[in-house]
């Protein structure tokens, strides 16, 4: 299976979409892409993706602040507003579930989980 120039993933699962392009817009992305040395498609994807980044979360950032918070409230208050920041970040699709121990040290693992009634982080 061929290797995208643009992408990992292999070119049959990339997704595909039709354009329609005004007049004379093509030969300008055409211009474009020889100037830069790429294909007609990695210049149109390079474009995209400066016009639309992915979103992204400072974990680093995101983790002091919820340590501040944390950390002042009771460890029952604290379960609470984790299991908020958990059931917003769902909602956004983030791949990021939060832990907070007793101590309020908060922790955050790269997958999101299911809550379950043996949480060790449950009090």
């Amino acid at each position: 299976m061929a290797k995208s120039t643009i992408s990992d993933d292999p070119v049959r699962e990339q997704d595909k979409f039709m354009l329609r392009l005004p007049a004379g817009l093509r030969e300008r992305i055409k211009e474009a892409a020889t100037r830069n040395g790429r294909s007609m498609n990695a210049e149109i994807v390079s474009t995209l993706e400066v016009a639309y980044p992915p979103k992204t979360i400072d974990i680093e950032n995101l983790t002091d602040f919820l340590s501040s918070l944390a950390s002042e409230a009771p460890h029952e208050e604290r379960l609470a507003y984790i299991d908020q920041v958990n059931e917003a970040m769902a909602k956004m699709k983030e791949p990021w579930t939060v832990h907070v121990d007793p101590l309020g040290e908060v922790t955050f693992l790269p997958y999101a989980t299911q809550k379950t009634t043996d949480d060790p982080h449950k009090g």
